[in-house]
């Protein structure tokens, strides 16, 4: 009878450690995931051999893209990216300022083939801008090259 309680108490401990394990690495998720799809119709041959990076409006991006994807980029590719990091802090509007915001801002990025859009990403950041680039570029890289 003891040996058959000591074993119910030790499957209960055992079983709640467990539970609280789970709980503490469930609550360890992103609270910033990376956003990504492809744009109306995937009609777009995977793995991408190259892209041409058409960012000429935020340097920080543009840097991180070009080291990223530098194997790839070529300037005769039809596939283009364009990106921006969108910053709440420069937002002008009344009621931005008023409510405030969750996120500081977002890194956003879009391929395009010619003119037509085939793939958007994008992932919010809060003080961290840096990690939204590389999550964004880290995803970009596993899905389309």
């Amino acid at each position: 009878m003891i040996v058959l309680k000591d074993l119910l108490l030790r499957n209960i401990f055992v079983s709640c450690i467990v539970c609280i394990g789970f709980s503490f690495f469930a609550g360890c998720e992103s609270k910033n995931p990376v956003y990504s799809r492809f744009c109306e119709d995937k009609n777009v041959s995977l793995p991408l051999s190259c892209i041409k990076v058409d960012i000429d409006n935020d340097i920080i991006l543009s840097h991180n893209v070009k080291e990223a994807l530098n194997t790839k980029i070529s300037n005769d590719c039809p596939y283009r990216i364009e990106g921006e990091i969108h910053r709440a802090s420069e937002c002008s509007s009344i009621e931005a300022r008023s409510t405030g915001t969750d996120f500081d801002g977002y890194v956003r990025l879009n391929i395009f083939d010619g003119k037509k859009c085939i793939y958007k990403i994008q992932s919010d950041f809060k003080n961290d801008e840096d990690s939204a680039i590389k999550r964004v570029l880290d995803t970009l890289k596993k899905e389309l090259f």
